[in-house]
């Protein structure tokens, strides 16, 4: 039996296909990954919205429970919530005039000076990369809003105005097109988180 070299069978793959493979693989991991980064920011956007949601909530539960103040007062106006374009925080606070606005300080340190703290309670501050959009009031544009929750139902005042039916707050995370607001109906009472993708 002789064997002939030249009908030997070779196995294994050539440099070109290594490359090809190596590439293929090298443009599967990207993709991954910037979905990946995608997914990160979207769920960052979610949880922001969420924690403002939570505050306006808050204001309306306070509100609704005749809950009161450090000193055993209940504000005259309610509690409520303000919100700012250019605002990296958000405000709980008590409406202890009554005019269903926010008179305190808007940016932080908020507690310094008490002669004009008098109504701020507490903030959250939005989490990186995450802004307030646009604020809406019946389709009208706004800069700047306190929603405010007055007793004993509570009613709601979206920019001192209790009859909106569409007070929106859009929100927006760098990096990703996704959009989320908090939909706030003052006649029914109806707040609601929404995705805007």
């Amino acid at each position: 039996m002789i064997f002939s070299l030249s009908n030997k069978s070779e196995s294994g793959f050539t440099l070109v296909e290594l490359l090809v493979i190596i590439f293929i693989i090298g443009i599967i991991t990207a993709v991954v990954v910037v979905n990946f980064r995608a997914g990160d920011k979207r769920k960052a956007l979610q949880m922001g919205v969420e924690e403002v949601n939570s505050l306006i909530r808050d204001a309306q539960s306070r509100s609704l429970s005749g809950q009161t103040d450090k000193e055993g007062n209940f504000p005259e106006g309610g509690w409520g919530v303000y919100l700012g374009l250019n605002n990296r925080y958000v405000i709980l606070f008590k409406d202890d005039n009554g005019d269903q606005n926010y008179t305190g300080p808007k940016t932080y340190p908020f507690g310094d000076n008490k002669e004009i703290a008098t109504e701020y309670v507490n903030h959250v501050k939005l989490r990186d990369n995450l802004a307030i959009d646009k604020i809406f009031k019946n389709k009208k544009v706004l800069p700047e809003v306190a929603i405010v929750f007055v007793p004993p139902r509570p009613a709601m005042y979206f920019a001192k105005d209790n009859t909106v039916t569409a007070g929106e707050v859009i929100f927006t995370m760098k990096g990703i097109k996704d959009r989320r607001e908090i939909f706030l109906n003052c006649v029914s009472g109806q707040i609601d988180v929404r995705s805007l993708e």
